[in-house]
């Protein structure tokens, strides 16, 4: 199962790359691994991710947790 949520600048994924292993990007840009779907979640709800544009704007809704995203069956 992977996740997507869609902002006005971009689209995040959440991505299991394996067992307990989540990468999150956005725009096709890698932004980090995760040990869960939670903990990348909570760094994109945050603005923790790395990428300014997201983490430095305070115009844009951000998801409050996970149910906030859209699963993608894989």
């Amino acid at each position: 199962m992977d996740y997507r949520y869609s902002t006005p600048i971009g689209v995040f994924w959440i991505k299991k790359i394996s067992q307990a292993r989540y990468d999150v990007t956005v725009n096709d840009i890698f932004l980090g691994t995760y040990p869960s779907v939670e903990k990348a979640a909570a760094d994109v709800a945050s603005g923790e991710t790395g990428w300014d544009e997201w983490d430095t704007s305070q115009t844009i809704a951000r998801p409050e947790d996970i149910s906030r995203w859209e699963m993608i069956d894989t």
